[in-house]
Formats: structure tokens, sequence, C-alpha cells
């Protein structure tokens, strides 16, 4: 199996302090600052998995090792759910092994078996043999510090990504090819957290350093994040020529399962501007792909999608049942983001509709899920705008409400 939360936790609280450069010792002398001293024989322990470390002594290491204390929180969180979902099988499997695996995982989106994966591939990283991909071994580790942020932003722990790829950058030990791809990382996760002009100088700056060093598999990845950026912005008109740019790269790269992505965002684009058609057409030729490699994630989003496609023209039902076959993915799949985006789609209808003993019933599987919802989610924020209308003495009008469309996610 893989590694339980203790031992993981512990080899990641290793890692902090070996990126600092601190000895037990010198973080034992450190603390005594702080009301709630370290002894490093107890710190030993926790960074070996025998005993977990209390959240009073996080906030000391916080400050020792000059990271956040949510972000502590975000990997805790990471550790403890992959133990109770039950993690995929890692031991005396090799970095480049493990690294493969999680990208399957990925591409089919089993994503926290692919978070078990990468995360423990970190740990063999530098003992593994050399994959010819990489320049030398800080390299491979630095590369499996950004693979473990790019599966935590699937599942929506952005600070704990942020905090890994920041690191990354902040090393300058990559490669051309591969600084253009934590140019693009850093991009999305900036577009994550709003902030969007330092979102577009990194992902700028990762299209023109991938055309620059020759990086053609990568560059539909960047066009595609780039394209994210610009619909955000609501340049629509940049988006669908950039998407369009995104899945010629990637089709010509040979890379399907991406391309099917990218046929994704561009079919949402198409919805959002209202070209319906142009959406359906575009989602049937992404689930082609999808369903040829077995994209179970990226099937879902598409489901959501025609299911909104189909609302917006009048066919409620047809609607409500693509977005119940997203929920059945979901839980198949241990995706609880997945399942309370679909499920609070089918709340907005149930409400719009006047269902309210549907909506009630809804309201409770939400809650459920909520708790496993990024508390910046743009989803679980609408969740609870629509709560608190319908707690309202206007609560009634939430029934004539038509409301926006949800962002989408990562497919």
């Amino acid at each position: 199996m893989a590694l339980d939360c203790n031992t993981a936790f512990g080899r990641y609280l290793r890692i902090l302090r070996e990126r600092k450069r601190l000895s037990l010792d010198e973080v034992d002398s450190l603390s005594r600052s702080f009301p709630e001293s370290i002894n490093k024989g107890y710190l030993s322990r926790c960074e070996n998995g025998r005993q977990r470390i209390a959240f009073s002594k996080i906030v000391a290491l916080s400050r020792i090792y000059e990271v956040p204390t949510e972000v502590f929180a975000e990997r805790m969180e990471l550790d403890m759910e992959l133990d109770r979902v039950g993690g995929p099988e890692t031991e005396g499997k090799t970095f480049g092994e493990l690294s493969e695996l999680a990208r399957k995982c990925i591409q089919s989106g089993a994503v926290w078996q692919a978070y078990g994966y990468s995360r423990d591939a970190g740990f063999v990283a530098t003992t593994s043999e050399l994959s010819p991909r990489f320049a030398n071994h800080t390299e491979q580790l630095l590369i499996s510090y950004m693979n473990i942020a790019t599966t935590t932003i699937s599942l929506g722990r952005t600070r704990f990504a942020q905090n890994e790829l920041h690191y990354i950058e902040q090393t300058q030990r990559l490669s051309p090819s591969m600084s253009a791809i934590l140019l693009e990382r850093l991009g999305v996760i900036h577009h994550r957290h709003k902030d969007y002009a330092v979102s577009r100088d990194y992902l700028d700056r990762a299209i023109e350093a991938g055309i620059g060093c020759q990086a053609n598999e990568w560059i539909g990845f960047f066009y595609s994040s780039r394209a994210a950026l610009a619909e955000t912005e609501q340049d629509h008109e940049l988006a669908l020529e950039l998407y369009q740019k995104a899945f010629r790269a990637m089709r010509d790269a040979g890379q399907e399962q991406e391309g099917a992505r990218a046929l994704y965002y561009l079919a949402s684009n198409y919805f959002r501007t209202q070209r319906y058609n142009a959406a359906k057409r575009t989602i049937l030729s992404a689930e082609r792909y999808a369903r040829r490699h077995r994209m179970d994630r990226t099937i879902a989003f598409l489901r959501i999608l025609l299911g909104e496609v189909e609302d917006a023209e009048g066919k409620s039902d047809l609607a409500a049942r693509r977005w119940r076959e997203a929920i059945l993915i979901g839980r198949k799949n241990n995706d609880r983001l997945l399942r309370f985006k679909a499920e609070l789609l089918l709340y907005r209808q149930a409400l719009r509709r006047g269902k309210t003993a549907a909506a009630r019933a809804i309201e409770r599987r939400l809650k459920r899920l909520s708790p496993w919802v990024p508390e910046n989610a743009e989803e679980l924020l609408e969740f609870k705008k629509l709560l608190t209308l319908r707690s309202s003495p206007t609560a009634k009008r939430v029934a004539t409400v038509q409301p926006p469309a949800l962002p989408h996610g990562n497919p």
C-alpha cells in the first residue's frame, strides 16, 4: 500500500526542514522563542511517522520553515483522506514506475490514486535510477514536487501546490524545457487564486519559453492554460483561438487524451458565449477521444457541460440525467469535488423549478460533501449563497432566479 498518513506527513516535515538546511538541534533551539517549543526527540518521532504532530507545534514550524499554516493543513488533509479512501500499492516501485502510474491515473480521473503515486514517487526520486528526461537527480526530485503540486491542484488544494511551485522556482535548478513547464504551472495556480496579471505574465513567458526551447510536446498545454485565463477575463474570442491552437498542437503531438480536455474547454467557451450547437458538436468530439482512452473524469465533466447546454435550451429533464451520470462516475472514483459540482447543478435546477422536497434532499447531500470542498471553491461559495437565500424571508424568489453558469473545473 501507499505510505500511511503519519509516515507520509512525517517525511514531508523532514523535507521542509532539509530545505531550510536545519538540523533537529537547530529547530529545537529556534522553537524555544515560541510558546510551544519542539523537542528534537519529539520532532524526530514525528518525522519518522511514530507520532502525529500536534497543531500547536505546527504553528512554530510554520514560522521556522517560513511555510503558511494552511499549507501544512492542506497537506495533512490530503494524507488523511488518502488513508481513508485507500491508497495504491507503491512499495518497491521506482520513481519512473510511480510517475507513470500517476500519469495514467490522472488521465483516467482516479485523482486520489494519482496523488498516492506522485506523493510516494517524491520520496524515492533521488534513490531511483535517473530518468533520461532529467539532467540530474536534483531535477528529478524537483519535478517530483511539481508532479505532486499538479495532482493536488486537481484535488482543489491550491495553497499547498503554490508553496511547492514557488519553492521550485526559487531553486533555479531546472533545465529550459522543465522551466517552461514550471512557468505554466505557476500561471495556473495564480489563475486559481485570481492573481490574473501575475498569471498572464507566467503563461505568456511559458509560451515564449516553450517555443524558444522547442518544447513541442508541452506547447499545447501552455496554449490551453492561457486560453482559460482569457476566458476568465471575458476575452472569449482570444480563448477560442487559443483552445483551437491547443487542440491542434496536442493532436499533432499524438496526445489524444489531452486533446480531449482541450476540446472540453473549447466547448465550455462556446457554451459561455451561447453558441450551443457548436458546444454540443465539440462535446461529442471530445467524448469520442475520452471514451477511447477511458478518461472517466473527463467524460463526467463533459456530461456536466452537456447537461448545462441542454438546461439552457429548456431540456431540464435531460440535463438532470446528464448530471446524475456524472455523479455516478464521481462515486466510482471517490471524487467529491466532481460530485459536489453535479449535485449543485441539480440543486439549482430543483430550486428554479420549485421542487422543494427534491431540493432539500440534494441540500443534505451537498452538506455531507461540503467538508471535502476547498473553502475558496466557487461552487462552495455559490452553495452557501443559495442556502442564505433559501433561509431569508424572500426565499420564494430563489425559484424564479436563473443563476449564472458555474465555473468549470479541471477534467
